[in-house]
C-alpha cells in the first residue's frame, strides 16, 4: 500500500511540474517538508522522488536539494502526464496531439524508405483488414485490432526506434480514454484510410509517389482525429 501512495504522490508532483506549479530551476521542499505536506512518511516521499528522478523531472544532489527540471526534456513517455495536467484545455492539448501524430507520419515515411520491401508485402493484408472492419465496431475493439496489426508490422521490420515510438503511442492511447474515441470513433474513415494505404503499397508507382499517397491518407485521418478530440474535450468540459 505504501508503494501505491508513493506512486500517487509522484504522479501529483509530476502534474504540478508539467503545469509549472513547481517552477523549473527551483527547488522542491525538503523530503521532510514534503512528507509533512502529504501526510506520509519520509521513506514514502523518497520513493516518490526517486520516481520523479527516473522520469527526469527532478535532479537530486546531496547538499543542494531537489531541483525541478524542464518537463519538455523528459521525453515522450511523459505524454500521458501532459494530457492529464492540461485536461480540458484544448488549446494546449490539440497542438500536442497534432505534433505527435505528425511525428508518427515522419516515422512512417522513414520506414517506407528503409524497410521498403518488407512493408510493401503488407499491402494485401491491409486490404483484407480494411474490408473486415464492421460498420458498428466499437472504438475500443477497433483500437485493439489496429494496435495488434501495427505491432505485427513493426515486429516484422525489426526497426527499434519505430517500435519504441509505437510503444509510446500505445501507452498514450490507453492512458487517455478520449483519445480512443478521437482516433477510432469513425470506423468508416478508418476503413478508407487503411484502403488508401493498402492501395498505395501495392500500386505500380515510384517510391516518392507511393510515400506521398500513404502520408496523405494518414494526414487526413490524423486531422479528423484532432478535430474529434477537440469536440470531445469541448463536450466533456461544457
Amino acid at each position: 500500500m505504501s508503494q501505491n501512495v508513493a506512486e500517487r504522490i509522484e504522479h501529483a508532483l509530476a502534474v504540478q511540474i508539467v503545469r509549472g506549479q513547481r517552477p523549473v530551476g527551483g527547488l522542491l521542499p525538503s523530503v521532510r517538508a514534503l512528507a509533512a505536506e502529504f501526510g506520509v512518511t519520509v521513506p514514502t516521499i523518497q520513493r516518490a522522488i526517486a520516481g520523479l528522478e527516473a522520469m527526469r523531472l527532478v535532479e537530486v544532489r546531496h547538499g543542494r536539494g531537489i531541483t525541478v527540471l524542464d518537463p519538455h526534456g523528459a521525453g515522450l513517455s511523459l505524454l500521458p502526464v501532459w494530457f492529464e495536467a492540461y485536461r480540458g484545455e484544448i488549446e494546449v492539448l490539440a497542438p500536442i496531439l497534432a505534433d505527435f501524430l505528425e511525428l508518427r507520419r515522419v516515422f512512417t515515411a522513414h520506414l517506407l524508405v528503409k524497410e521498403r520491401s518488407r512493408l510493401l508485402a503488407w499491402g494485401p493484408a491491409l486490404q483484407v483488414a480494411a474490408a473486415a472492419i464492421p460498420a458498428d465496431v466499437s472504438p475500443e475493439a477497433l483500437m485493439e485490432a489496429d494496435l495488434a496489426s501495427t505491432r505485427a508490422i513493426l515486429e516484422h521490420t525489426g526497426h527499434f526506434a519505430a517500435r519504441a515510438l509505437f510503444h509510446t503511442v500505445e501507452q498514450l492511447i490507453r492512458a487517455v480514454p478520449l483519445l480512443v474515441c478521437a482516433l477510432y470513433g469513425d470506423p468508416a474513415h478508418h476503413r478508407r484510410t487503411l484502403q488508401a494505404v493498402a492501395a498505395a503499397l501495392i500500386a505500380e508507382a515510384g517510391d516518392e509517389e507511393r510515400i506521398a499517397r500513404v502520408i496523405e491518407a494518414q494526414a487526413s485521418w490524423d486531422a479528423a482525429a484532432v478535430q474529434r478530440f477537440r469536440c470531445l474535450v469541448a463536450t466533456e468540459t461544457a
